[in-house]
């Protein structure tokens, strides 16, 4: 009974939030919403392609970051991406373990974040930092990665848009 109170509170809220939008707001409200599920059906249908377009942008600020690290004192661009993709490639291996072993769901989340967490170690031994330099240096490489993303995806609604 709680639960169908809540809900039509919430349906009402909803009908008067609308009902304040002009008809030229939710016309943009709808075809932003219909662009963001165009890009994620993109996504569903190409992960490939997906996982291939993060790794080429986080390899720029990783090889911004790691160019020169005392193991590999000149890497080169195409170097850090091609260490990428290994890297990638052995967190899939790693990730597709616990469904092999049949873990429940709850269990199968904790392993893929500790598998991530293990991404840090060939990252460190490619570079020849420390792990602490490695990890203050990966999290530096993600702000640019975060922020050229959303440049991305805001340049592809605008160009949607217009």
């Amino acid at each position: 009974m709680d639960e169908e109170k809540v809900h039509t509170e919430k349906l009402q809220a909803e009908t008067k939030t609308d009902m304040t939008l002009s008809t030229e707001s939710k016309e943009i409200s709808i075809a932003a919403y219909q662009m963001i599920y165009k890009i994620e059906d993109i996504i569903r249908q190409n992960p490939q392609l997906a996982v291939l377009a993060y790794l080429l942008l986080l390899s720029g600020p990783l090889y911004i970051m790691f160019k020169h690290s005392p193991a590999i004192p000149d890497l080169r661009f195409s170097e850090c991406f091609v260490a990428m993709v290994y890297i990638a490639n052995m967190l899939l291996i790693c990730i597709i373990i616990p469904s092999l072993l049949c873990f429940s769901f709850k269990a199968e989340s904790y392993f893929d974040l500790i598998v991530l967490l293990l991404a840090i170690i060939p990252i460190k031994q490619l570079s020849g930092y420390s792990y602490w330099g490695t990890i203050w240096r990966i999290i530096v490489a993600f702000i640019p990665f975060t922020i050229i993303l959303i440049a991305i995806y805001v340049i592809i609604c605008l160009v949607y848009f217009l």
